[in-house]
């Protein structure tokens, strides 16, 4: 997949007063308010971090109540370079307007089914940032503002696909293999979700499906279960210990270890030790 951007612009209140049709794909992201959007006859909520897509040929009528916080962005696309020579905007129009023969259909034979219908995805908080990006870089009108903003386009496209789809199992393979190489040095949730390219909502949100529990708690259990391993089979000093799975201070260490395991380093080395 290589989309192409061809409009994007930011706001505070839709122009829409009417049903419309638009000729190209369309990304609405919802920064900060609260509306509702019809797309084909069925109304859905608009809140913070909602995300509309509407491909070319579907209605819709948004609306977000004008305050001083609400705020959005729209994205204007195809999901292929196949019509990139048309750099024309191509503005909605009335339903009753719409002439389906303009209509640039990259999504029919989109090769990520869920892009071939329109939907709306609720705290998708994780595309935020990709959104943001492909929006500031289209607007900056350089020589490569266009393909640098497809890029940010096409990374919140596939991260729509796996939120979308039940095979949240690789990611957290991938987080799990992250942290198994990391855990002395990560210092923040936004460190992993960095190093994967994930928002630090979506790393979260998969963590918590798989074992119920945030990131940041994955990170202690995993360092307190090395540290178990320490004390049990090396002969290392606690402060030793302590600095070789992420901890400087020697008593937060201590005090961590406590909570987690209802008893100190030191009260656990004697009970398990085998070296």
């Amino acid at each position: 997949m290589n989309p192409f951007v061809r409009f994007t612009a930011t706001g505070k209140i839709f122009p829409n007063k009417f049903l419309t049709v638009a000729y190209d794909a369309k990304f609405i992201y919802i920064y900060s308010g609260k509306g509702k959007i019809e797309i084909n006859g069925k109304t859905y909520p608009l809140d913070n971090g909602t995300l509309c897509y509407i491909p070319s040929g579907n209605s819709y009528f948004p609306f977000i109540s004008e305050t001083s916080s609400s705020r959005f962005s729209v994205i204007n696309f195809d999901l292929s370079t196949e019509f990139c020579n048309c750099t024309n905007i191509f503005y909605p129009v009335r339903a009753e307007e719409y002439n389906p023969s303009l209509a640039i259909l990259s999504h029919t034979n989109c090769e990520i089914e869920m892009f071939r219908a329109p939907f709306v995805c609720q705290k998708a908080f994780f595309v935020e940032e990709l959104i943001s990006s492909a929006v500031s870089e289209f607007d900056k009108k350089t020589k490569y503002c266009g393909e640098i903003s497809a890029s940010y386009l096409k990374c919140a496209i596939l991260n729509l696909a796996e939120f979308k789809s039940d095979k949240t199992h690789t990611l957290f393979s991938k987080i799990e293999k992250y942290i198994c190489a990391n855990y002395a040095t990560v210092t923040s949730d936004s460190q992993i979700a960095k190093a994967l390219n994930y928002h630090p909502y979506h790393i979260n949100r998969v963590l918590k499906e798989h074992c119920g529990i945030t990131l940041h708690k994955y990170v202690v259990k995993y360092r307190i279960k090395v540290a178990c391993q320490l004390l049990c089979n090396t002969n290392l000093k606690i402060n030793e210990i302590a600095k070789r799975v992420g901890y400087e201070n020697q008593n937060q260490f201590s005090n961590i270890f406590s909570k987690e395991i209802g008893i100190s380093p030191t009260k656990y080395r004697e009970m398990n030790l085998f070296f």
